[in-house]
């Protein structure tokens, strides 16, 4: 088995044991009110469900791969960026505020998907996230972190 095929493993593997942490976790998420359709623990379990699958077939598809013996490029730079910015969106979600660690992680993985264009990706991740904010904090009743915005909003 090559290294790579192997990576491909120990990455789904990772996934599998985030998702089951996501699925257990969300078990522990208090249930709504009596009259919530849906409940909050809803998405979580989607989110996790979806995880479990995603990174199944990834151990499967790398498993096929490695019987066929055929090799697909694989390059690590994108994906270094995009699980730096989720350990630092993380990190600061609490420190910047949920506008701000979400628009850094926005502009690191448009970067990892290959954008050029720094100052436009800040902007449209900015757009988005205030957007989403609101949406989460005023249409849902969510309390999100504000961070160092929190006198502008």
């Amino acid at each position: 088995m090559s290294r790579k095929i192997c990576f491909e493993i120990a990455f789904a593997l990772g996934a599998i044991a985030l998702g089951l942490y996501l699925f257990i976790g969300s078990s522990s998420i208090n249930l709504g009110t009596g009259y919530d359709k849906i409940g909050p623990r809803f998405f979580p379990y989607i989110i996790a469900g979806g995880l479990l699958i995603s990174a199944s077939l990834m151990i499967f598809e790398a498993l096929q791969r490695n019987r066929l013996n055929s090799e697909l490029h694989f390059e690590k730079a994108p994906l270094v960026l995009i699980v730096f910015g989720l350990i630092i969106s993380v990190l600061l979600l609490e420190r910047l505020g949920f506008i701000l660690a979400v628009m850094i992680l926005f502009s690191l993985i448009a970067r990892a998907f290959k954008s050029q264009q720094l100052i436009r990706d800040v902007f449209v991740g900015l757009i988005l996230t205030t957007i989403v904010y609101y949406l989460f904090t005023s249409g849902l009743g969510l309390v999100l972190p504000r961070g160092v915005l929190s006198g502008l909003i």
